[in-house]
């Protein structure tokens, strides 16, 4: 039902359910949050994400209109965006908090996740340092070569320690 909808509102005229696009052209804009295709949950197996969903919206446009979707962003991990986001608002953070001795803009920032394509691929992109945890989608192949991790801890605490001794080792 859900795909139902969104391809009539793309394919509408001004979006506008119940009408058609006669140019056969997009009609709105589409923007998808978190590009993962699975996720993890209590289940055992991995649960399908927002990023399946989206490559089964632009197929289904595809197929409909012959063209590609034209008007689509993409946010979340590991999008730019979201880490440059996620960046400003701690370093507001830090002077409304008074700041301590160093300037927000040379804080180290660090992801902890369990995703190497989302959580850990961002961090790259954003320059952050980054910690894979071995939970959620976690996978027994570990750090990826790709986008590998600064550590990799057993959990979101295990992952905690070792920022807090790595930039405990790093005060003078």
């Amino acid at each position: 039902m859900d795909s139902q909808i969104l391809l009539e509102v793309l394919r509408s005229a001004g979006g506008v359910l119940g009408t058609i696009n006669t140019k056969n052209e997009q009609a709105v804009p589409i923007v998808f949050s978190n590009p993962d295709v699975q996720w993890a949950t209590s289940y055992n197996l991995p649960r399908l994400g927002m990023g399946a969903f989206r490559l089964c919206i632009e197929n289904l446009y595809k197929d409909a209109t012959g063209h590609e979707l034209q008007d689509l962003v993409q946010l979340g991990k590991p999008q730019p965006s979201t880490y440059e986001y996620a960046t400003r608002i701690l370093q507001e953070w830090r002077r409304d908090m008074g700041g301590g001795k160093d300037a927000p803009e040379n804080l180290t920032m660090y992801m902890i996740g369990d995703s190497p394509d989302s959580d850990i691929r961002g961090a790259h992109v954003a320059l952050w340092k980054s910690v894979l945890v071995k939970t959620g989608v976690w996978r027994e192949e570990g750090n990826s070569p790709q986008y590998p991790a600064d550590h990799v801890a057993d959990n979101v605490l295990g992952a905690i320690k070792w920022i807090l001794q790595t930039e405990t080792s790093n005060v003078s």
